[in-house]
């Protein structure tokens, strides 16, 4: 007796929300066909689901490939764009250095004479400060030369550095700054000079007036430049002009000290003084 089934109802679209509809009636269809319709049916979606698990598993390979960093998986397209990004970031980077050294070209065009006097100073300072030891009394102080000398530039330095907070003694010109430097570097000169007088024409309370002036000249030229060298540039580089004024400091103590030691050894021999 020939067996009578229902008709099978025509499958609906595949839609993003209708998919598993869509597969359910295809297995309600697949299993009211006759047995050997059935299973040439199975046996063809065997094979589109063993083709789309070996699809599926490549990608996955791939995806695996590419997390542990075992090539690019993307196409040529792809690369292409990874490496002209890379030169992109490499470009602005150059243009980032090269926009910044055009700034500190620029700060440096407003305040050279500024710089120049901080460098002058601060070399003079750290070079002298060392040949307390070398200076020989005169007999008013003895051995207690050094350390008098020591508390005078101290004291001095202090001085000098709040002289500008009165607006009567603060110089606003890059100028005078300079000038006053030069006045120092004399001074300086008159100090090493005075190292190498003989004996008898050595005087302590000259050389402790050397130390005050030297000192009191040199805290004020230091202090003025930090004041004038953010003024003089335009606001939005202010800061990249004390960044200037730092590193000058810094390089004159370097200075400074290497100054002294090639000069204690061209006149001394040494670098130890009467210690």
């Amino acid at each position: 007796q020939q067996q009578h089934m229902p008709a099978a109802k025509p499958p609906l679209p595949a839609t993003a929300y209708g998919q598993q509809q869509q597969q359910q009636m295809d297995l309600q269809q697949l299993l009211q066909q006759p047995r050997h319709k059935r299973n040439i049916s199975s046996g063809s979606a065997c094979s589109a689901f063993s083709a789309a698990s070996v699809q599926s598993g490549a990608g996955f390979d791939q995806a695996s490939n590419a997390e542990k960093g075992f090539g690019f998986t993307g196409s040529t397209g792809d690369l292409n764009a990874a490496a002209g990004g890379s030169e992109v970031a490499s470009s602005v980077k150059g243009e980032e250095a090269e926009s910044l050294s055009r700034v500190y070209m620029e700060v440096f065009s407003y305040t050279w004479m500024v710089v120049l006097a901080a460098l002058i100073s601060s070399t003079l300072l750290n070079c002298i400060f060392p040949f307390f030891t070398y200076v020989e009394s005169s007999g008013m102080l003895g051995e207690f030369l050094p350390q008098v000398l020591f508390y005078t530039r101290m004291l001095s330095d202090i001085v000098g550095r709040m002289v500008p907070r009165k607006k009567v003694l603060a110089i606003t010109s890059p100028v005078a700054l300079l000038c006053l430097s030069g006045g120092l570097l004399l001074a300086a000169g008159c100090f090493f000079a005075y190292l190498q007088v003989p004996p008898h024409m050595q005087y302590d309370p000259y050389v402790m007036v050397m130390v005050l002036l030297i000192w009191l000249g040199g805290g004020y030229i230091n202090t003025m430049s930090y004041i004038l060298a953010p003024a003089l540039v335009p606001p939005r580089v202010c800061t990249k002009a004390s960044a200037v004024m730092a590193l000058t400091y810094q390089i004159a103590h370097i200075m400074g000290l290497m100054l002294a030691i090639m000069i204690a050894v061209w006149l001394y021999g040494d670098i130890s003084g009467n210690l």
